[in-house]
């Protein structure tokens, strides 16, 4: 046997055969196959006999045969009229299966469309959307889910559209702070406002129907119409919100419309009344289906609440999406649907066969309680205030970058700033920049459709204190001062 073998198969002794231990006939053959896979033995190379191995490391011959044969069946090793000698092929192939990158696989067209689209895994610093963790009232959320504890009966079987406690703490919270008209048998709760939206997709679309979307708008649409097999058809925004020209409602007859109407995503822009009646009477007369996406709309910090759209008409074409996991947590996952009573009942059944009660019925009785006690209402007070302030700093921060280069967004509302360009500059290699410093905004040129697209900024405030804020401002003005010379060639 080679004299060099056993210091590398003893680097530490084996364990005994105890109790629960790996046997040591299976701890011999993980180190010979480790000394395989690391070119340590190299294929062809012979191995000592069971009868030399076992007296060199003192081991029962059983033990070293036990390994040997584990090896063998493996393909590992192979035995011969010479002996036990390393296999030749796979030794090969396992070497080299860690170095290879393709093109043994592929993603479809849709699958890298969804990967391109895809945001960093982990947020961090002015990230949009992120909210202030640090101020939620954890104590009182833990109450709400010891008094839900007791509820909860663990054999009984929970409603396909989510407990009905929590459907009627919100539909008394979305009639009084955004107009909703609606009772608790309209609203179905999802996880998430995504899941909401794929829903809509998935019920009310076939493939190759068009859907109409906010240009910019929020990318996680995107991606579910990418899976929806539909039609996207991009509409610009306006300081109005949503405008489409006459024409397109003859040319590209929507079945589905996408829109943020009270605080759009990301320009921020409110949708005028007129624009808004327009819109549902056109919708009418073209038997199109609205979805309101209502997903920051608690945070305004000047004048009063804009109401949702969907109350302001009665039997309105609008199926209304409101979220919690901007307001208390991201890890929540909890969004609700308001659907008009006679869509409602057409679905009923493909309800049934699609969700599976949402969340958790502990999480639904949690929030049902927090938003009946009283403990929402609160938070989000209290939050408007700290996101005001922190929103101010921020805005005095970004207006000491030169003004002839950059231009803040105006609307006073939601949980970001966008730092307008007024050069076509770089802004993916600024976020790519500023990633490294643990800051996450995200590029506004990512969030448009075709080639005419705004360049900025989305820089979130929830996530950061008034502190921290300072601290930021000037990493960001470096990463914006290495963009300088990096215009964009006119698309």
């Amino acid at each position: 046997m080679p004299s060099h073998l056993a210091p590398l198969l003893l680097i530490s002794p084996l364990s005994a055969d105890t109790a629960g231990a790996t046997p040591r006939y299976y701890q011999l053959y993980q180190r010979i196959k480790f000394l395989i896979l690391n070119n340590q033995l190299q294929p062809g190379a012979k191995l000592p006999s069971t009868r030399a191995l076992s007296c060199e490391l003192a081991l029962a011959r059983n033990t070293v045969l036990r390994a040997y044969e584990q090896l063998q069946a493996e393909g590992f090793i192979i035995a011969t009229p010479r002996g036990s000698v390393v296999s030749e092929v796979l030794a090969g192939d396992e070497l080299s299966a860690g170095e290879i990158t393709g093109p043994r696989y592929r993603l479809s067209l849709r699958g890298k469309q969804i990967a391109a689209e895809a945001a960093p895994s982990a947020p961090g610093k002015c990230h949009p959307g992120i909210p202030c963790l640090s101020a939620f009232p954890t104590t009182r959320w833990r109450r709400a889910l010891l008094s839900a504890s007791r509820q909860v009966q663990y054999c009984q079987e929970s409603s396909p559209a989510g407990d009905i406690a929590l459907r009627t703490a919100i539909s008394h919270h979305v009639a009084f702070t955004r107009g909703v008209k609606c009772h608790p048998g309209q609203i179905v709760i999802t996880e998430g406002s995504r899941q909401a939206f794929q829903l809509c997709l998935t019920l009310l679309t076939d493939a190759g129907d068009r859907v109409w979307m906010e240009n910019p708008g929020w990318s996680g649409v995107k991606t579910a119409m990418h899976t929806a097999n539909v039609k996207l058809i991009p509409v610009d925004v306006d300081e109005q919100g949503l405008a489409p020209p006459a024409a397109l409602w003859q040319q590209e007859t929507p079945r589905l419309i996408y829109t943020t109407p009270t605080h759009q995503y990301p320009t921020g822009a409110v949708m005028s009344m007129q624009r808004r009646q327009t819109l549902l009477h056109q919708a009418i007369q073209r038997g199109a289906i609205i979805i309101e996406d209502d997903y920051d709309s608690e945070f305004r910090y000047h004048g009063a609440p804009v109401p949702a759209m969907q109350g302001q008409m009665q039997n309105a074409p609008v199926i209304y999406i409101g979220s919690f996991s901007k307001t208390l947590f991201p890890e929540l996952r909890v969004a609700f649907m308001v659907f008009p009573t006679a869509l409602l009942a057409l679905l009923n059944v493909p309800l049934q066969r699609l969700l599976n009660g949402g969340p958790s019925r502990h999480i639904q009785l949690t929030l049902a309680d927090f938003i009946r006690a009283g403990h929402f209402a609160t938070h989000i007070g209290k939050m408007r205030k700290l996101y005001r302030q922190r929103r101010q700093a921020l805005s005095a921060g970004l207006l000491g970058l030169c003004p002839r280069q950059y231009a803040l967004s105006s609307q006073p509302c939601g949980m970001h700033i966008i730092l307008y360009f007024l050069q076509r500059r770089d802004d993916v290699d600024v976020v790519r920049r500023l990633r490294h410093r643990g800051i996450t905004p995200i590029a506004l040129s990512t969030l448009y459709h075709g080639a005419a697209r705004r360049y900025g900024l989305l820089l979130g405030f929830g996530n950061i204190s008034v502190d921290e804020i300072s601290r930021l401002i000037p990493h960001i003005q470096r990463a914006l001062n290495t963009m300088e010379g990096d215009q964009l060639p006119a698309p």
